[in-house]
């Protein structure tokens, strides 16, 4: 049998590849067994030894890694090899590339796809993970670690194991996003989720404090994170008042905001009686000339520390203004 793994998700592709040599191997000595080439260093003498039979063990194994780095003598050689493979080896190649290789389709050849997952697969996967690692996490708690951690399943692996270690002492016990974002470090009063939900809440004086506590520390909370998160709040509410000349239910919000979670709503529920949309476009055209400033399109570039603040100031400023002359409107 031959087993054909590519795809440039290495996480997914690696576990099948544990997998697939655990169910392969089974009891045999490993030093009997396995033999393990690397495409870089594979020559076609080597491949003679395919067809050598297995000793002391009813079958043999054959990994190759990094079978996108093979020569083309030594390609065309494996090709060869395929049209006629040998009965007693099971051959595993594994190519680190999305496209699928060039070899011939030949009868016991199985092919296995790993591209990269969509966000929306990431979070499934982070979901059915931790729930396979005996872990229960809040449903606020899953964005805020793809938020925190990105989308790289080996890091969010990690992740889930130190959460893991984190509950220890209390294996049933449902962790929080504020109990997440202090396992990983983070201040629970400083995420980008506090940040919305203070927007959201029209406290200008917090959004001011979560966002110079950002500009102490760029690497954590990077520009460009926080300009994402900022605009597609604004976004997305002028969007719900272009469309709703009412407030909307919470199943009509997640419906046409095409949320994953009822939690992501909270917010726009908050902000529907604080905000309008002209407040909503204002606040847009402030943060489209902080991107420009930022992108060097406008005179003055910054640093991503003063492009926090200053974004802030200009933003909060704005909306402090916007307030105080609808307080002092005549009621109709």
């Amino acid at each position: 049998m031959i087993w054909v793994l590519y795809g440039t998700d290495s996480y997914r592709r690696t576990e099948r590849r544990k997998a697939l040599l655990a169910e392969l191997l089974g009891n045999a000595p490993v030093e009997f067994a396995l033999t393990v080439w690397q495409g870089k260093d594979l020559s076609e003498a080597r491949l003679s030894e395919l067809y050598e039979l297995p000793f002391l063990v009813p079958h043999k194994v054959v990994l190759l890694t990094e079978a996108e780095a093979l020569t083309k003598p030594v390609r065309e050689a494996l090709k060869k090899y395929l049209a006629r493979p040998a009965a007693h080896t099971h051959l595993i190649l594994e190519f680190n590339q999305d496209t699928k290789p060039p070899l011939p389709e030949t009868a016991g050849l199985t092919w296995e796809a790993y591209a990269p997952l969509r966000p929306a697969q990431v979070a499934d996967w982070v979901a059915e993970k931790a729930r396979q690692m005996g872990l229960s996490l809040q449903a606020e708690a899953i964005p805020l670690l793809l938020e925190t951690v990105g989308t790289d399943l080996h890091a969010l692996h990690q992740s889930l194991a130190l959460l893991a270690v984190y509950t220890l002492a209390s294996p049933e016990k449902v962790l929080t996003a504020a109990e997440v974002s202090q396992a990983l470090g983070l201040n629970p009063h400083y995420t980008v989720y506090q940040l919305v939900e203070a927007l959201a809440e029209a406290d200008l004086r917090r959004v001011l404090q979560i966002l110079g506590r950002f500009a102490e520390d760029t690497r954590t909370y990077p520009w460009a994170q926080v300009l994402w998160h900022l605009r597609q709040f604004f976004q997305n509410l002028a969007r719900l008042y272009l469309k709703f000349p009412q407030k909307p239910d919470a199943a009509t919000l997640q419906k046409e905001l095409d949320f994953r979670y009822p939690f992501q709503v909270r917010p726009y529920e908050k902000a529907w009686s604080r905000y309008s949309l002209s407040r909503c476009r204002e606040a847009l055209r402030i943060l489209y000339r902080s991107e420009a400033q930022s992108k060097g399109v406008l005179p003055g570039r910054l640093t991503e520390s003063e492009l926090l603040l200053a974004t802030g100031i200009a933003l909060v400023s704005y909306l402090q203004k916007a307030q105080a002359q609808a307080a002092q409107a005549p009621t109709p």
